[in-house]
């Protein structure tokens, strides 16, 4: 997927809509010699892959989405149903509860990945091997000290990745995300 890995990370968000997305799996069948697929997608590729099955039948005649039901069109845009239930990321004054994807809609959100991308991916890849710190940030509120911190520093700080990601493996996709998180997150 674009923005990930050693795809191509376009830095603005407008890059990453569903019909371009499409474009892009669309292109790689044709490059490898594929008339259709089955597809498997997951959080936030199961979600496309949803939409890529409704776009392309003929193309992907099979679906498997992991994690995400189909539920059809929502009825507003998902951002505004959890900026009810939230509050608006957008007002610092305003005492939001914190929502990553919320979070994650803020302009410099990916400089507080980029900062340290080795202890948010153990952060985010969940309790390591042996003892783990406190999560800097105990607050449920965005803004904590004027800052919106991040959802990696919100959780437990292990030293090492879990035990079923070999030590190898999660220092190749630390490597990844060198290159920033930008574009994952544009996504």
């Amino acid at each position: 997927m674009r923005g990930y890995g050693g795809t191509d990370k376009p830095q603005s968000y407008t890059s990453y809509n569903a019909y371009t997305l499409a474009g892009d799996m669309l292109a790689l069948l044709q490059h490898i010699g594929a008339e259709e697929a089955a597809l498997v997608g997951h959080d936030h590729g199961a979600n496309l892959g949803w939409k890529l099955a409704l776009l392309h039948p003929a193309v992907f005649p099979m679906y498997c989405a992991l994690s995400v039901p189909w539920s059809g069109r929502p009825a507003a845009p998902p951002i505004e149903h959890m900026r009810k239930k939230f509050g608006d990321e957008r007002l610092p004054a305003a005492d939001q509860r914190f929502n990553y994807q919320l979070h994650q809609q803020m302009p410099g959100s990916a400089a507080q990945f980029d900062c340290d991308p080795r202890r948010a991916l153990l952060a985010i890849m969940g309790p390591g091997q042996g003892e783990h710190a406190p999560p800097p940030v105990p607050s449920a509120k965005l803004w904590v000290d004027g800052v919106a911190e991040p959802n990696w520093r919100r959780l437990p700080q292990p030293a090492e990745p879990p035990a079923w990601l070999p030590p190898a493996d999660f220092d190749y996709l630390v490597s990844t995300y060198e290159g920033g998180f930008e574009g994952g997150l544009n996504w």
